[in-house]
């Protein structure tokens, strides 16, 4: 079964320090964005910030790629909600 609607977020301030502080600014980037759309932003938006995320990747790894899976996806549900 998939959850829907907003969960109740950790705070995540333990892991405050792999992250640059966030300027906190809203930007639509394009009005009536297609799924392409939205998959190209994606991907140009990794690759930008690829050193941003260097220290919470080591952080979550573990000893097998599955527990490493698990630990990243425990770390989304628990401290990321999505909003459009």
């Amino acid at each position: 079964m998939i959850a829907t609607g907003k969960r109740k977020i950790k705070s995540g301030a333990e892991y405050d320090r792999f992250f640059p502080r966030a300027k906190g600014e809203y930007k639509t980037v394009k009005q009536s964005a297609s799924l392409d759309d939205t998959i190209e932003l994606m991907q140009k938006v990794v690759r930008e910030t690829l050193a941003d995320t260097r220290k919470i990747a080591h952080h979550l790894q573990a000893d097998t790629a599955l527990k490493t899976c698990q630990q990243i996806w425990a770390f989304c549900y628990h401290h990321i909600q999505y909003e459009k």
